[in-house]
């Protein structure tokens, strides 16, 4: 159903990207600020990690909530302003083969971005008392999250062809103006 070469192509290429190296490193700044901010509002102990652990999570979820549609906005429509797209389409990939390998490729680039906030998510389960069904509940919802991030953003990047003279286009024709 995916096209390992072009999943190969796109990981490649963010390997190489130093953005994606701020980007890790400017989320794993803020999942230390905020666990130390917790630490210090709530205060550290034995069987406090509970509080923490959801804390830290919320703050995870808010991050994956903003970042995951950012990083999936652009990658179907780059292909369209580069000219791959057209070349991709005369190798035996189909459509639904490129937007499934496309959302693939930026699942792994974002589960390295959530990778960075574990050893977070570790401090809370050493102080205790975090219970194994709010891990659950909330590593499922940080799931939900980026699946549903990753679908609005690979849509978007999929409709979007000229987006402001579209936009100018479009209220031209109805009349008011920007």
């Amino acid at each position: 159903m995916i096209s390992w070469p072009v999943i190969n192509r796109e990981l490649r290429g963010a390997a190489r990207s130093p953005a994606l190296f701020r980007l890790r490193l400017a989320v794993g700044l803020i999942g230390i600020t905020v666990l130390g901010l917790t630490l210090l509002r709530l205060g550290a102990g034995l069987n406090s990690g509970g509080p923490i652990f959801n804390a830290v999570h919320y703050a995870n979820v808010i991050m994956l909530f903003i970042l995951t549609p950012l990083m999936a906005a652009d990658v179907i429509s780059k292909e369209k302003r580069e000219g791959t797209l057209d070349l991709l389409f005369l190798t035996t990939l189909t459509p639904v083969k490129f937007v499934a390998t496309k959302f693939a490729s930026q699942f792994v680039r974002i589960l390295s971005v959530w990778a960075v906030l574990l050893p977070v998510s570790a401090v809370p389960l050493l102080s205790g008392g975090v219970l194994a069904s709010d891990i659950q509940l909330l590593f499922i919802v940080e799931l939900t999250v980026i699946l549903l991030g990753l679908t609005a953003g690979l849509l978007a990047s999929a409709l979007s062809k000229r987006m402001l003279g579209d936009l100018l286009v479009r209220d031209r024709c109805h009349g008011s103006v920007l």
